[in-house]
């Protein structure tokens, strides 16, 4: 099936792009070129249908797809799975692609599903992360060392010139007395 825009009847677009985006490159709206004649034996059939599969047929019409009830169901939710998501993150080395793993179980048929979701860019920036916090300590740490050291030295010095004034004084006292 084709779609115009709400603007320009002119270009036709496929279901592509029109699902892709949410406005035409002209700022209309996408609307089918051809709606879809449905008889009333039509309506009566999709009135029977579960809410599904009634959805199904009708995006089947508009989009050429071969959905079935079931993936509408299991799309919004209806459909009686579990899923799990598995703690661990796989790394792929042949593809070089860290991923998310998720597991769905279909008690129906008793099917598990694996889907694998690229979390690559994710990993890589929560390990840069890491990395500039650990420089980021071992920076502090040395700058702290560093001011440490200063000070000691500084109460060192002090230290010594106290004692040195302390003498200075002692003896000039006890001159002073003396004489």
């Amino acid at each position: 099936m084709l779609y115009v825009t709400t603007r320009n009847h002119l270009d036709s677009f496929t279901a592509c792009p029109v699902l892709k985006e949410n406005r035409a490159p002209d700022g209309g709206l996408f609307v089918p070129l051809h709606v879809p004649k449905l008889s009333q034996q039509d309506c009566a059939r999709l009135a029977e249908m579960s809410f599904g599969q009634c959805a199904a047929e009708m995006l089947n019409l508009f989009f050429s797809t071969r959905l079935t009830g079931w993936d509408v169901d299991f799309a919004v939710g209806r459909y009686p799975v579990r899923l799990e998501a598995l703690a661990h993150k796989i790394y792929l080395a042949e593809y070089k692609r860290f991923v998310e793993q998720t597991v769905v179980y279909d008690r129906d048929t008793h099917l598990l599903i694996g889907i694998m979701r690229d979390i690559t860019n994710e990993e890589n920036d929560r390990v840069k992360k890491e990395n500039i916090s650990r420089q980021t300590v071992e920076v502090a740490d040395r700058v702290v060392e560093k001011q440490m050291r200063i000070v000691q030295e500084i109460a060192s010095l002090l230290g010594e010139t106290a004692a040195e004034t302390k003498i200075a004084l002692t003896k000039l006292k006890e001159s002073i007395k003396n004489e």
